[in-house]
């Protein structure tokens, strides 16, 4: 989140760590790889079950049931190019990408010869244990609807009740303008001026969405220094060791 990598800059350092724990980096890259891949769906689910509660909102539709199959039924279409993807080779693809556009080195060495065992493993996962993936996408999007009551605890704390409803929408029509600034530090600035807008569309008070995603800010700085903290002790023990 403090990288401008589009949410990825962290995924390697989570291999790392457990490749330092002693795992494997064929099962350390599976592991990262089928918990983002859970994390997106769950995202998915939540930002569709946003625009339907935002469209009925407006009275841009009325029958929001039918709507929300039919948006389930483009994500479930997504879903499953995406895991198809994922079991089509996609690290060994990946590899030969990456040596076209010519990355060399001992390390894209290293991730080339384990990028056979990687698709294995991948596609072996998503055939046996797809009880396991659907358990921790409805976790993720648990997690999402966290973000939910965050919104609806700051609004209170800022004596500016809203309903449930529009703390729902607000996360959620947050998200895409979240993956919007991906490239941007810790998204400085668009988050702020997202939720502003956010607050004017849905006719709320747009300095209370500015105070909020403050307040949010405030969180994400205690998580993310909490996460550099513990990064700097297990590479500061691995040196050690």
């Amino acid at each position: 989140t403090l990288t401008p990598t589009a949410y990825l800059g962290g995924e390697p350092v989570k291999a790392m760590l457990l490749v330092k724990r002693g795992i494997t980096t064929a099962s350390s890259t599976v592991s990262v790889v089928v918990a983002k891949t859970a994390l997106t769906v769950g995202q998915i689910v939540f930002v569709l079950l946003g625009i339907m509660l935002t469209l009925e909102r407006f009275d841009i539709v009325r029958d929001g049931d039918v709507l929300f199959v039919a948006l389930c039924a483009g994500g479930a279409v997504f879903v499953a190019l995406l895991v198809r993807w994922q079991q089509r080779g996609l690290f060994v693809k990946l590899s030969r990408v990456a040596e076209r556009v010519g990355l060399r080195g001992a390390r894209f060495q290293r991730f080339a010869s384990v990028a056979p065992e990687i698709d294995r493993e991948l596609g072996a996962y998503y055939r046996a244990r797809g009880g396991d993936f659907a358990i921790t996408t409805g976790l993720h999007f648990l997690g999402w609807l966290l973000g939910t009551l965050e919104v609806k605890v700051f609004a209170d704390l800022l004596h500016y009740p809203i309903s449930w409803r529009d703390a729902f929408i607000i996360e959620a029509i947050s998200q895409p303008l979240a993956l919007g600034s991906a490239f941007i530090p810790g998204a400085l600035g668009v988050r702020e001026a997202g939720g502003v807008a956010i607050f004017g569309m849905l006719g709320l008070d747009e300095s209370v969405g500015l105070a909020l995603w403050l307040l949010r800010r405030v969180r994400e700085a205690v998580y993310n220094g909490i996460g550099l903290l513990y990064l700097m002790y297990a590479t500061r023990r691995t040196a050690t060791a």
